[in-house]
């Protein structure tokens, strides 16, 4: 894991729990732990493949996986943003608690 996980996790947990409304706090703290699970077992998986490909194509998937993740991030950034459809069905639900 590397000691930047003790750095970035209770930063990323306490960030989450403060800014998740309360009736979903615990299930996104779940899905951080999900996401977790899900970034490492692929770690592992692609690691696994650094034997099997010749160094250019291993880099090349790793390239590529690293570009899946930003264009996905610039294909929901409206989603994604405090004016987007997401943080305003969460502004709704907080203001009728």
């Amino acid at each position: 894991m590397g000691i930047a996980f003790l750095y970035y996790w209770p930063t990323l947990m306490a960030l989450v729990s403060r800014r998740s409304p309360p009736q979903v706090s615990e299930a996104m703290l779940g899905v951080i732990f999900l996401s977790l699970f899900v970034a490492k077992t692929t770690m592992g998986w692609v690691g696994s493949l650094y034997e099997k490909m010749t160094p250019a194509a291993f880099w090349s998937l790793d390239a590529a996986i690293a570009m899946a993740g930003a264009l996905s991030v610039f294909a929901l950034w409206r989603l994604l943003t405090p004016e987007g459809p997401l943080w305003a069905a969460t502004r709704s639900a907080a203001a009728s608690a």
